[in-house]
């Protein structure tokens, strides 16, 4: 994919609609988003997906399970359990090698990634914690209302509200954020987020799942907190974690008979994933006093991986070259100004990234003056090229191979297949269709071919506006 933005059409050609149909296309293939809606109905429409329905005549479902902070290597580590739940899913399904999230490895910035398929820095989610300079606010997790903003939000099109908009209804159970507003638009039903879901939450989230899918409800989206949770506090190594495979796989079970008791079984698809992975952290020995002078600093998140700081005015040299001394004597992390984040974290170029940003080396934690001293074992936010960083996927239903594995995806590949289980048509995102048509049978992928011929005639009308442009 190309970054940086990609202008719509030049002001001299704003009447001509010939040439605004090729910038606008040109801007769709280049897919550098977020377009807005404006923006969206000059494209040229696209194919369906047309998969066809079941023997019961229903059109597929799908449910989509975010199991925060579970990482990629957490089920192979519980073998030796008698795991029913995942097993019924992996019969019937195929499992990624690993996920691989976006950077930030946050929750929020992966949250909307995997569903919107875009990039950090096209969906503007760039932060577990962000400040908007343009309205002067915070997006502080947990803490503080203006989280739930529609303009926090607005640049991605997440899958609920490409599905609304499209006719399609949705449920989300303790889904970060399908309480807000999305350009203009909102689930059919939302049960909120108000802190760590339990066992018995998680048990009614399916019932109330199932019971909408037998009433026609398309989509269900379903959170669970405690892999997560659990990681930071005892470590991803802790025998607690093997407890929260067991939990989830008796929710998966739960889920599958319920299913196969009301005749959904053949007719949904199911995917689980996570949103990274999680670092074996030691806060007593690998702690990073960055004893930078403050007093140079405007604000700043003292999160001890990935931390962003607003220097005062013109004081954005000094602040750096204080931090790049601190780092020349303490080591094991890096200082990045907004310009030189690495292109591949696809970050850096969205107005809410911070003008400085610190990253420690996999393991270490950064204690900024007066931040709160951090006393987890386990933790996320390092380079999404770590290991441990890595996240789970795997998806099963109808249309998709059994028993089977796939190569390492990336978080945004996810919402092209959903909208192709969906049978909807996907707004513009940082996937490629060919790195997940794998998954799925053979009669799945036809479907596939058709879209993919559309677009190959699209890249010829482009080519030959391309030309007129530059001739006539």
């Amino acid at each position: 994919m190309i970054n940086g933005a990609i202008p719509l059409y030049p002001k001299r050609w704003t009447r001509h609609p010939t040439r605004q149909f090729y910038y606008a296309t040109r801007r769709e293939m280049l897919c550098k988003g977020p377009l807005g809606v404006r923006d969206q109905a000059m494209l040229p429409e696209r194919s369906t997906n047309n998969i066809t329905q079941q023997g019961d005549g229903r059109n597929p479902a799908l449910v989509t399970i975010l199991l925060d902070g579970y990482r990629y290597d957490y089920l192979e580590k519980a073998k030796e359990l008698d795991l029913t739940g995942f097993g019924a899913i992996l019969d019937n399904g195929v499992k990624a090698d690993y996920l691989i999230p976006t950077y930030p490895t946050e929750s929020y910035p992966n949250y909307y990634s995997l569903m919107t398929g875009l990039y950090c820095e096209s969906h503007g989610m760039i932060g577990n914690y962000m400040y908007d300079e343009i309205h002067n606010t915070s997006f502080l997790i947990g803490t503080n209302p203006e989280q739930n903003a529609s303009y926090f939000w607005d640049d991605g099109d997440p899958l609920w509200i490409t599905a609304k908009r499209q006719g399609l209804k949705s449920v989300m159970h303790y889904w970060p954020g399908c309480e807000v507003e999305i350009r203009g638009l909102r689930p059919d039903y939302c049960a909120p987020y108000n802190g760590v879901p339990n066992k018995t939450m998680m048990e009614i989230a399916i019932d109330r799942t199932v019971e909408e899918l037998s009433n026609g409800v398309a989509y269900a989206g379903i959170y669970y907190e405690a892999s997560d949770k659990k990681g930071h506090i005892y470590g991803p190594d802790s025998p607690v974690i093997l407890n929260v495979t067991r939990e989830v796989d008796d929710l998966l079970l739960q889920l599958h008979n319920k299913l196969e008791d009301n005749n959904l079984i053949d007719s949904t698809n199911i995917m689980i994933f996570s949103d990274h992975g999680m670092v074996a952290i030691d806060p007593l020995q690998r702690v990073l006093n960055v004893s930078v002078n403050m007093e140079n600093i405007e604000r700043s998140f003292k999160s001890s991986i990935y931390s962003q700081i607003w220097p005062k005015e013109n004081m954005t040299s000094k602040v750096y070259d204080e931090l790049i001394a601190l780092k020349d004597t303490l080591g094991h992390f890096n200082v990045y100004l907004k310009a030189d984040l690495p292109e591949r974290w696809h970050l850096k170029n969205h107005y809410r990234v911070a003008p400085i940003v610190l990253l420690p080396d996999e393991g270490y934690i950064i204690q900024l003056p007066d931040a709160k001293v951090n006393t987890n074992l386990g933790g996320h936010g390092y380079d999404n090229n770590v290991r441990d960083m890595r996240a789970t996927f795997i998806i099963s239903g109808p249309g998709v191979k059994k028993k089977s594995t796939h190569k390492a995806i990336s978080a945004v590949e996810l919402y092209q297949l959903m909208c192709h289980i969906l049978n909807i048509d996907a707004s513009p995102h940082n996937g490629t269709w060919a790195n997940v048509k794998g998954m799925l049978t053979q009669a799945s992928g036809a479907h596939t071919f058709l879209f993919c011929n559309t677009m190959t005639l699209t890249m010829i009308i482009w080519t030959t506006m391309e030309f007129l442009y530059h001739y006539l």
